[in-house]
């Protein structure tokens, strides 16, 4: 507000501007485009170049609009994660995380750092002067990731049917986080302490711990060497069993087919949100340069964002060096539509109730939009009927669907059923090496749509995605 009274900031505006991010949300612009237009915001402006003017700077912010009201939900998630990432320093300390983290790095001598890009994936790069602050991001990012566990926070609850458990144990997370520490050259006695209780085996730990809470010493005589036998028994099997996941989605920042309600811009995520947000929480994907704006904000956009608003950018996209891998610009649209329905984003107080939210903290939600609430779209606009200018992969890709059966196949006059003597793989594989054509197939009903490159098919293409998308289906691309 740089040249303009504080005055003209009145309670309204901040309640109808507050959380919106108008340079990644074309529907939030148009909001904020409306709300200017009618005079909701800004009421005391009443020079038309004015607010022009202050409306040009304020759909060039870059992430949310922000209030106090974000200020303090924000903070009491940053300062939960801070306190998970105080387990790392020895017990007493007094001073300053990053302080304390300063003290027990080391630079590499290569002259090289590790840069995580995805739970056990490592690259290195070229120092470029700020290895310790970005590696202490990452470690932060660690703690973003695993709050459910390293903190006494939760989710939000994504409705009323019940409390969703994240799944995980503190004390393996947190020897996780030390060994993490470890790699990105951090050290001290607590660290270390931890880091050889993960060269013991994590999973005996854990489990001798779980036994520990079945048998309580007080009301038990444990024998504990057969304890640690069926820990070491336990641990064995579980090694053998699991393997770290490889992560299958790519960051988005904006997507055309999910709305977050207010509730869901600031702290922490939703149950059902956090569970693919924790998959992208990677410094490589905080940083990345590319801003494709689409309907609606992304939940590891506000994420992102709420990371951003505490530690600032940076640059981490130094080349990587030759043994890179310990793996075993703005594309603005200035042309906005005005047909979303922009109804009440701010009278959304007597339209919702919040039940059995965690409390430990003070939850001021009066201003959130109901959690139903999509904006009307006219068919010209409307995302899920037209092909988009981009061709970035929806975000909705990234949903977890388990099943691929749908109402979409069963009506769709298109489709074609397979052969029962042929099977799915040699078909496809028949058809991709013999044509340039697209293949829509679903595994549980044998049925398939193929598609060729003609524009009208394209548009086909883009709207059976979007739809099968949009009813949470999961796809595996196959190329010839």
């Amino acid at each position: 507000m740089e040249g303009y009274s504080p005055e003209l900031l009145d309670p309204d505006t901040v309640k109808e501007l507050e959380t919106l991010m108008p340079r990644l949300s074309l529907h939030d612009r148009a909001i904020i485009q409306d709300r200017i237009r009618r005079r909701k915001i800004f009421k005391q402006l009443e020079s038309d170049e004015d607010r022009t003017q202050i409306l040009d700077r304020i759909t060039k912010v870059s992430g949310r609009i922000l209030s106090f009201h974000t200020f303090t939900k924000d903070f009491i998630y940053f300062e939960a994660c801070m306190i998970a990432l105080k387990s790392l320093q020895p017990e007493g300390y007094r001073g300053t995380m990053f302080g304390g983290f300063l003290e027990c790095y080391t630079r590499d001598q290569t002259g090289s750092y590790n840069v995580q890009i995805a739970e056990d994936i490592f690259e290195r790069r070229d120092e470029d002067g700020d290895s310790m602050g970005i590696c202490y991001r990452q470690l932060f990012l660690a703690t973003m990731r695993d709050f459910p566990t390293l903190t006494s926070l939760r989710p939000y609850q994504d409705d009323k049917k019940g409390k969703a458990k994240p799944s995980g144990v503190e004390s393996e997370r947190l020897i996780n986080l030390a060994q993490l520490a470890v790699k990105l050259g951090f050290k001290n006695e607590e660290i270390l302490t931890l880091h050889r209780q993960a060269a013991a085996n994590r999973y005996r730990i854990v489990t001798e711990e779980f036994l520990n809470q079945l048998q309580p010493l007080d009301r038990y005589h444990v024998d504990t060497e057969t304890n640690i036998s069926v820990a070491q028994n336990v641990s064995d099997r579980i090694s053998n069993a699991s393997a770290i996941r490889i992560p299958m989605e790519e960051a988005h920042l904006t997507t055309d087919l999910e709305n977050l309600p207010k509730k869901f811009r600031c702290s922490r995520p939703s149950y059902k949100r956090y569970l693919s947000d924790r998959q992208l929480l990677f410094l490589t994907n905080i940083y990345q340069q590319e801003v494709v704006p689409r309907s609606y904000a992304t939940s590891f956009a506000i994420q992102r964002d709420i990371f951003l608003s505490f530690f600032g950018e940076i640059n981490p996209h130094s080349e990587a060096t030759d043994d890179d891998s310990d793996f075993p610009g703005d594309n603005y649209h200035d042309d906005m539509s005005e047909s979303y329905d922009t109804q009440s984003w701010g009278n959304e107080e007597n339209n919702t109730k919040h039940h059995n939210e965690p409390q430990h903290e003070a939850e001021h939600q009066e201003h959130e939009l109901p959690e139903d609430f999509e904006p009307a779209l006219s068919e010209s606009d409307d995302p899920l009927s037209q092909p988009q200018a981009h061709h970035s992969r929806a975000d909705s890709w990234e949903t977890g669907s388990i099943s691929t059966l749908s109402d979409f196949w069963a009506v769709d006059d298109q489709l074609m059923s397979l052969s029962p003597s042929t099977t799915p793989s040699n078909f496809i594989n028949d058809v991709l090496t013999q044509t340039d054509d697209i293949l829509l197939y679903s595994w549980q009903t044998r049925q398939y749509a193929q598609l060729s490159s003609r524009p009208q098919d394209d548009h086909l293409f883009h709207r059976k995605v979007q739809l099968l998308a949009h009813q949470q289906q999961m796809f595996i691309s196959i190329g010839p």
